[in-house]
């Protein structure tokens, strides 16, 4: 490995572990290393949007612009950045650039509009519309390889210059008998018969529930990325409902699952994107298939079948026997301890009647001890008995072991609810933001964080974005529908500024009215 991947792999970990600072330096050492290779110079641009620092986000897509002019990503993410700044003209020419370099880009069509829309230019809109209306179907149930060379790009962050890797690249192109042979060239003695019959099936008929059955054998045999990529080629172009409600028979298992309709409009809506649920974390507890539907009137977009009350709580009683790590590692601690405290002092500068508030969904209550050492009261509620014991025995908290919504709460009377990436996981956030409005205070303030599917960076990531295959996440909001949802449950918005946690968080603070 060379110096220079070497200090780009220390970069991303760093990136990921929300050790921005160093990660920073890290990348920034990378581009002296090796200044005319764009991934440092893309990743850092990542990283400086995430932080909330457009401009020198901006900065560095551009020189990467410079580096790899035939770089379309690259222009369609300068294109969302200059739109968020309302620098209409600058964002107009990105994303027209980036259509230019792939006719097929969605993501630059759709932003292009915005921007058109913007700037009044109905007619260019029209033209947009009529472009969309009129371009031909092949009848194809996949993605043009293209496209799914950008899924697969952005799904991993990695640069468009990176030669892509065999396997990837043959199922990009379709190309079923070489990904075939490459599969059983990297993998001799692994048992893949499943992973070539549903090649050679493909290859005999390309559609739709056929290549969707290859993308569950690619997932059951820890093909995670490649599972990924057949099932963005499968389900983006897919609008055959029935054959993806009908395909969970091929996941290998029964799941307790409810179909819901819209949480706050109570409307039934159409299939707006299909995901693939790593099975290294579902543990074979939720459907790996996962269903999402959008809603036309508040732009919510939910899970639907979902996963059953009783599958989530023992995905979760899974998934915190690794939680401990959190307040074991110091980096990540001291970054939640930090996080915390900026949310604590947005708090304060709201002037809460008291000091009393409860934290739902509170973990091994880094937050709650936090809030503690800076003179508030806080009590911490979660379902889970292990951390809540955590959360009782080593910082002293007082802690309530339930449910939110069967928590016994009448007499209970905060001056503040929190609930930190909390909303996305309960299965009525409406009746959730009922039970705060109940319990609190008059005047009392409700805080909470969340992914929003209409921030900057969830705008830029659309439908390629993680947190659609996240297996406890039962909702992704929309500015609108949380804005909506707030003010039906008697809530004024006071505040709301991008989360330090990133990848397209916000936070949301509300008074009661």
């Amino acid at each position: 490995m060379s110096t220079y991947d070497k200090l780009m792999k220390r970069a991303d970990g760093l990136a990921r572990g929300g050790r921005a600072e160093e990660a920073i330096s890290a990348y920034e050492e990378a581009i002296g290393e090796a200044p005319d290779r764009v991934s440092a110079y893309y990743h850092l641009a990542l990283l400086y949007h995430r932080q909330g620092e457009p401009d020198e986000a901006i900065a560095h897509f551009e020189k990467a612009a410079d580096l790899d002019p035939g770089g379309a990503s690259i222009f369609n993410n300068l294109g969302v950045l200059y739109y968020s700044k309302g620098m209409w003209e600058q964002a107009e020419a990105r994303f027209k650039k980036a259509l230019e370099l792939q006719p097929d880009y969605a993501e630059a069509r759709d932003g292009l509009e915005t921007v058109y829309q913007k700037q009044g230019k109905t007619g260019e809109v029209k033209k947009l519309n009529q472009y969309k209306k009129k371009r031909p179907s092949s009848g194809a149930t996949c993605l043009p390889p293209s496209t799914c060379e950008s899924v697969y790009r952005s799904f991993l962050f990695s640069d468009e210059k990176d030669a892509l890797p065999p396997m990837i690249h043959f199922l990009c192109e379709e190309q079923w008998d070489a990904a075939s042979a490459q599969l059983q060239k990297e993998h001799p003695h692994d048992r893949i018969g499943s992973l070539l019959n549903g090649l050679e099936s493909v290859k005999k008929e390309p559609s739709t529930e056929k290549v969707l059955k290859l993308g569950i054998a690619f997932n059951l045999c820890d093909f995670y990325r490649e599972a990924f990529l057949v099932f963005c080629k499968a389900s983006m172009n897919s609008k055959d409902s029935k054959i993806i409600e009908n395909f969970k028979d091929a996941v290998g298992g029964e799941y307790q699952e409810d179909s819901v309709r819209c949480d706050l409009c109570g409307t039934e809506n159409e299939i707006f994107q299909v995901s693939a649920l790593f099975q290294r974390y579902t543990g074979g507890l939720i459907n790996p298939v996962r269903i999402w539907r959008k809603c036309g009137k508040c732009g919510m977009a939910y899970v639907s079948p979902r996963p059953s009350k009783e599958s989530l709580r023992s995905y979760y009683a899974k998934l915190v026997e690794g939680i401990k790590w959190i307040e074991q590692e110091v980096n990540r601690s001291n970054f939640l301890v930090s996080m915390a405290k900026e949310r604590l002092q947005v708090i304060e500068g709201l002037e809460p009647a008291g000091k009393h508030f409860l934290d739902i969904g509170a973990g091994i209550g880094l937050f709650g001890a936090t809030a503690r050492d800076m003179g508030f009261d806080p009590t911490v509620l979660d379902f889970n008995e292990d951390v809540c014991r955590f959360a009782e025995e080593r910082f002293g908290l007082p802690v309530i072991r339930s449910d939110f919504m069967d928590a016994g709460l009448e007499k209970y009377e905060p001056d503040m609810v929190t609930g930190w990436e909390f909303l996305e996981h309960v299965l009525s956030p409406l009746q959730t933001m009922k039970k705060v409005a109940s319990i609190l205070t008059s005047g009392g303030i409700w805080a909470f964080a969340t992914p929003v599917s209409t921030s900057t960076l969830g705008r830029m990531q659309e439908r390629r974005s993680f947190w659609w295959n996240e297996p406890g996440h039962l909702y992704y909001f929309s500015d609108h529908s949380l804005r909506q949802m707030l003010h039906k449950t008697g809530f004024e918005v006071v505040k709301v500024r991008p989360s330090s946690e990133g990848s397209g968080r916000m936070e949301y603070y509300a008074r009661k009215v």
